[in-house]
């Protein structure tokens, strides 16, 4: 009964059903079959990993609000190289995506490479995949690198009744990140350059402009007002109609035209300034105020809706001055532009939720810092205190945390609303849920038996057996979610390692590994599928790139694990 439901709950995931969904579905389907309890289905959600992982999404969010993270690009621009720009961003990539979310960490940095491509002449796509792949990378240095490392945590406890420390897997991370690194600064001579350097455009929005009567160049071609304005003048929307192209050059432009208009956030600014000429971004008028860039996130519910769609000004307090997309240059209204992840709008306006809760983060380079100088410090404080108790003291992870986000609110560095605007909480219930299932797997045998199925003969032999184990659980985890795939293999590793008379550790540990390796396919992490399109990639750019990664990864980490983490 428990197979079939895990059967269904694999198939439903591959089919791209709601994580959360199946999870909550699983977990009512365990307890109506009377396989578990109520208070064990339930039990997943006050696990530490469950703790730990809503109290890391507010700590992150709140370093990336703090402008923190935004100060890189003045080292890049010092280099004089493309290849030594893209080492140095995987560099900074794996440092930052060690402690916050590796998706959180390529949004922030993707229109920085894309600048540093463009400033080189180099294609987007030789930036792109190494970025993605880093930053998944580096969840491997910490314990709160990645939401399954906190859930390999809670099955450790589980079984030894002790938490693992915040750097304990470090020294192993190290080694195996180190190679991975390696093999992404010799991938730079094997990626495609498919994308033009000048596709992606972080500095280059799509905005609208609507002529007035006391506009200087009335009734004069469009080729002559391009030239007398800055920015460049895609199209004109005349009548009811969007004329663009080679032939709207000649267009008479006249009183209420609108024009369709590529420009820098600088050029925006001079155009606002400009008599004759209004800015017409659906959601009201354009109020003074400060300028600000920012990357629209998978999670942000403006994806998928365009401005006409909503009303953004009287709900975020957000006006859209323009819109940046990675791959082909857009070409139409703005109020018709379907916002997508991956988007970079130019916004103003007095914001009246945090950024994060509208699902969008600041560029790195952007100049943007949402906090005053005193709450930053406080920010770094809490983040510091919270990683000096997990890493120097025996007090539970889940505690050391808590005390760290305490300190960012009653500071006044968070608001409250900001805290709980910044949890993914589709991935508490996720994880809170599928805890039921790995529970029913050992309380019903489920474990035992997949594990006596799957490792059998010589994949009885320990190291043959994590090296199985690691293949088996990175192939589930490319086809499924990777978090989900962590807990339902982690319960078959403790199985396996009980039957081979060894500790659970290093098989809960290879599983750890085996399930990050997600670089077969552009659709196995929200990292990978953020760089797919501004790359120009495809599957088989994913494949050729992630399979010899992964494969030198799983090699690497079971033949260095037995050193840190004893089978005996």
């Amino acid at each position: 009964m428990v197979i079939a439901i895990l059967v269904a709950a694999m198939i439903l995931m591959a089919a791209k059903v709601r994580y959360d969904v199946v999870g909550l579905g699983v977990m009512a389907a365990l307890v109506i079959l009377g396989v578990i309890t109520p208070a064990q289905a339930f039990s997943g959600f006050s696990s530490s990993a469950v703790i730990v992982i809503a109290a890391a999404f507010v700590m992150g969010n709140a370093l990336i609000q703090s402008g923190a993270l935004s100060r890189f690009e003045d080292v890049l621009s010092k280099l004089e190289s493309p290849f030594a720009a893209m080492v140095v961003i995987i560099l900074i990539t794996t440092l930052v995506s060690a402690f916050v979310s590796d998706v959180a960490t390529v949004a922030i940095m993707m229109p920085l490479s894309v600048r540093i491509s463009k400033r080189f002449g180099v294609s987007p796509s030789k930036f792109l995949m190494p970025l993605a792949f880093a930053a998944i990378l580096a969840g491997r240095l910490t314990i709160i690198g990645s939401s399954v490392n906190l859930v390999i945590l809670q099955f450790v406890y589980q079984q030894t009744g002790r938490y693992l420390s915040f750097f304990s897997i470090t020294p192993l991370g190290i080694v195996v990140v180190s190679a991975g690194l390696a093999f992404l600064a010799i991938s730079w001579f094997f990626l495609p350059s498919k994308a033009l350097p000048g596709a992606v455009e972080a500095e280059g929005y799509l905005t609208e402009l609507r002529v007035t009567s006391d506009f200087p160049y009335l009734h004069r071609s469009l080729m002559e007002v391009e030239k007398s304005l800055p920015g460049r003048i895609l199209g004109t929307y005349k009548g009811g109609r969007l004329k663009r192209g080679f032939m709207a050059l000649w267009e008479s432009v006249d009183v209420d035209d609108v024009l369709i208009v590529r420009a820098t956030p600088e050029e925006i600014s001079s155009l606002m300034r400009t008599s004759g000429i209004e800015l017409v971004p659906k959601g009201g008028q354009v109020e003074a105020g400060v300028m600000q860039e920012a990357v629209v996130m998978p999670s942000s519910p403006l994806a998928g809706h365009t401005a006409e769609s909503l009303d953004f000004k009287s709900v975020y307090g957000i006006t859209i001055l323009g819109i940046a997309r990675s791959g082909l240059p857009i070409c139409e209204r703005l109020s018709k532009v379907v916002v997508k992840p991956g988007d970079i709008l130019l916004i103003q306006g007095q914001i009246n939720r945090p950024l994060s809760e509208v699902g969008l983060m600041p560029t790195a380079g952007g100049n943007i810092s949402l906090m005053g100088r005193r709450d930053v410090a406080m920010v770094l404080v809490g983040f510091l205190t919270a990683i000096a108790l997990a890493a120097f003291t025996s007090v539970p992870i889940g505690v050391d945390f808590v005390v760290g986000l305490l300190i960012m609110i009653a500071s006044g560095a968070v608001p409250i609303r900001t805290a709980y605007g910044s949890v993914e909480w589709p991935v508490i219930v996720m994880i809170g849920s599928f805890f039921s299932l790995a529970q029913a797997m050992q309380a019903s045998g489920a474990s035992t038996l997949i594990s006596s199925v799957l490792f059998m003969g010589p994949l009885r032999q320990p190291i043959i057996a994590l090296l199985a184990l690691y293949l088996i659980s990175m192939l589930l985890a490319n086809g499924v979610n990777y978090v989900a795939a962590a807990m339902v293999m982690a319960p078959i590793a403790i199985n396996l390692s009980a039957a081979l008379g060894a500790s659970p550790v290093p098989f809960l540990i290879d599983v750890m590994m085996a399930t990050t390796t997600v670089f077969l396919t552009p659709i196995s992490h929200g990292a990978n599928l953020m760089v797919l399109e501004p790359g120009a990639y495809d599957f088989k750019d994913f494949f050729r790139i992630g399979l010899p990664l992964a494969l030198l990864l799983m090699v690497v980490t079971v033949l260095v694990l037995p050193l840190f983490f004893p089978l005996g």
